[in-house]
């Protein structure tokens, strides 16, 4: 399974799109495993439909994607990021909630990161322990956003933007 190469020249995909554009990616790349036989279903929070096509989302989903094939599955949520470091205020109490529930589960849950041009796999039981020593407001100086070596230590670069050959080895 050869990955989606990661965006020819991230530099002409602007800031304010740059979620839209991982996503976009994410979605190409999500074809390239269900083509490998994985089963891929998108979780979108809850909308309502207002006055003719107009949506308001009245709820919170839950992580993004779940990809599964065979006894393997995979939970993650898409982040992105422009800048050296990352702040973990991007994952929110209720995706917080969904990892945590998936790892108890014996799932293989964690963050598919977008950060200046490169993508991560973060799973969740390393990123979590300080996701979670952040959220309850005990975390030490430097420890609220993640920079690039602390990245490597809690998680792995992705070939491209394939995530899942980081994430079920």
């Amino acid at each position: 399974m050869r990955p989606i190469d990661l965006f020819p020249a991230l530099t002409s995909v602007s800031h304010a799109h740059r979620g839209l554009a991982w996503e976009q990616l994410a979605e190409q790349q999500i074809g390239v495993y269900r083509r490998a036989g994985w089963y891929c279903l998108r979780q979108n929070p809850p909308v309502r439909i207002q006055h003719g096509y107009a949506a308001t989302i009245i709820g919170s989903a839950a992580c993004d994607w779940v990809i599964s094939r065979g006894p393997t599955t995979v939970v993650l949520d898409l982040k992105s990021h422009s800048g050296a470091r990352w702040p973990l205020e991007q994952v929110k109490t209720h995706q917080a909630d969904h990892l945590d529930a998936a790892t108890r589960a014996d799932l293989i849950a964690g963050i598919a990161l977008l950060i200046d041009g490169v993508a991560w796999w973060l799973p969740w039981p390393a990123l979590g322990s300080l996701w979670h020593r952040w959220e309850r407001g005990n975390a030490a100086r430097g420890e609220c956003s993640l920079d690039a070596a602390q990245l490597q230590a809690v998680g792995e670069r992705c070939a491209g933007v394939d995530w899942l050959a980081v994430a079920v080895r």
